[in-house]
């Protein structure tokens, strides 16, 4: 015995609704009204208005008399118009037999209405999408990384790389933490910015962990307190702090030094203070106008990420950063941050020597770091 017809129809829609889910879905019933308009000579009359009452379906004939219209099947109790130029418009029932005509003012026309019943309609293939953002490849200038519409696909951007989206980062250009809104630890809008990378250093030395801290305290506050009384104990009385990424830097006062590192006698140590300048200019005449001899800016750097250092000496922009005035001292924010073993200070110096009539010219390698160190008295104070 062969199977119904029909049942076959329904297990096979039945599958086919369990294959897809809601990817397909079914439109109601629409019936197909065809027909040809002829004239009193029975000849096929082109450009005849037709349209569905109370809808905007609507068509015109073509140059042999043909329409076709897809009518839904709530619209098939309204009225078919039928409108030629030069003739009142004629409205007709719908007819839902197979072959039907009508005819008005001279004009025929003989019609067909086909049921279609349900359509299943199956929604065109996605686009590639690789990574799963729902933004097609094709519009995706990010394809390999899930990122929003928006963005054009790519992820909410994040400059500074601190994992904070740059729509809510308050300092969208330089790396911070949340719990500051993506600023640094430091209030930035009193602390400036040491040049990173830092400009080509004449000597570096790193100051092991166990020198610098205090009685067991690691904090920035007990690193601070170590370095700023070194200093003073070896004679250096004016200093600027200085943001540096995840730390800070301090900057030593211009002093001037003897060949073998060690300092001036007081008071031609000091003898180069620049008070507020108001200009580079003036800054580079103060050198000019010097005795000849070496000049030597200490800084220290502690941070926990490992910074390094450009291929240009001090040029004009960071020097006239180095003589206004930064911090004058270090920021409440710092002061409970932990001081780890992931951390470090580092000692940058730059060296200028002097001759007669001339700006200043940066050494390079002329001491070692450690000797600057010594010869200043910082180390023997560190320890």
């Amino acid at each position: 015995m062969q199977p119904n017809r029909y049942c076959l129809i329904a297990i096979r829609l039945s599958l086919l609704l369990l294959f897809f889910g809601n990817s397909i879905y079914s439109q109601p019933g629409v019936f197909l009204i065809t027909g040809v308009v002829k004239d009193r000579t029975s000849s096929p009359v082109s450009g005849v208005q037709i349209q569905i009452s109370n809808t905007r379906i609507t068509t015109s004939t073509k140059a042999d008399g043909s329409f076709s219209l897809r009518v839904p099947q709530q619209y098939m109790s309204e009225k078919i118009i039928y409108s030629i130029i030069g003739y009142s418009a004629a409205q007709k029932n719908i007819s839902r037999q197979q072959t039907w005509e009508e005819s008005f003012d001279g004009f025929t026309i003989q019609g067909r209405t086909k049921d279609l019943g349900t359509t299943i309609i199956f929604p065109p293939p996605l686009p590639k999408d690789s990574d799963g953002d729902g933004v097609p490849d094709d519009t995706d200038r990010c394809p390999n990384t899930p990122g929003l519409s928006i963005y054009n696909g790519c992820p909410i951007p994040d400059d500074d790389k601190d994992g904070i989206p740059d729509e809510i980062d308050k300092c969208p250009t330089i790396a911070g933490l949340e719990k500051y809104q993506g600023c640094p630890e430091a209030d930035i809008s009193s602390l400036k910015i040491f040049p990173i990378p830092y400009p080509k250093p004449s000597a570096v030395y790193a100051i092991p962990w166990s020198e610098i801290t205090v009685n067991g305290e690691k904090t920035f506050a007990s690193v601070d307190a170590k370095i700023t009384q070194a200093l003073t104990s070896s004679g250096y009385h004016e200093r600027s702090y200085y943001y540096i990424p995840h730390g800070f830097a301090l900057v030593t006062q211009i002093e001037k030094i003897n060949i073998d590192g060690t300092c001036k006698s007081e008071p031609a140590r000091w003898e180069l203070k620049v008070d507020a300048p108001k200009s580079f200019l003036e800054y580079l005449n103060s050198f000019i106008n010097a005795p000849t001899g070496y000049f030597r800016i200490v800084v220290f750097l502690v941070t926990d990420i490992n910074l390094t250092a450009g291929t240009q000496t001090v040029d004009r922009n960071v020097a006239t950063g180095w003589v206004e005035n930064g911090y004058a001292k270090l920021p409440n924010q710092y002061h409970d941050l932990a001081f780890t073993k992931n951390h470090s200070v580092t000692t940058v110096i730059y060296e200028f020597k002097k001759v007669q009539g001339q700006p200043p010219a940066q050494t390079t390698n002329r001491l070692p770091g450690r000797t600057h160190l010594d010869k200043s008295q910082i180390a023997k104070f560190l320890k």
